[in-house]
């Protein structure tokens, strides 16, 4: 069994008002992370994103590569200490 781990994730680039994240809760769905994605006020969006390691990479590499890519510009990620999360979801 791989262990879980937490990252927190912020993505740059013309993405808030292009559905990026209902398609990014989608995808997190798709590939079994709980967690939570929001937009933050200076046009960044943030997430914090709790599975396995393969699963995060397969978001984060979707962020990178994904439908939306050409409007990413930038995605940082840092680990962090784990939280108990039982879904995910899209904040405010």
């Amino acid at each position: 069994m791989q262990r879980r781990l937490q990252v927190r994730v912020f993505i740059s680039g013309d993405i808030q008002k292009a559905g990026f994240r209902s398609a990014f809760h989608r995808e997190a769905l798709r590939w079994g992370v709980v967690g939570w994605v929001k937009n933050l006020e200076d046009g960044r969006v943030e997430a914090v994103l709790n599975s396995t390691e393969s699963n995060i990479n397969n978001l984060v590499g979707w962020c990178r590569a994904g439908p939306l890519r050409e409007l990413v510009e930038d995605v940082q990620v840092s680990r962090m200490p784990p939280e108990a999360f039982l879904s995910f979801s899209v904040r405010n």
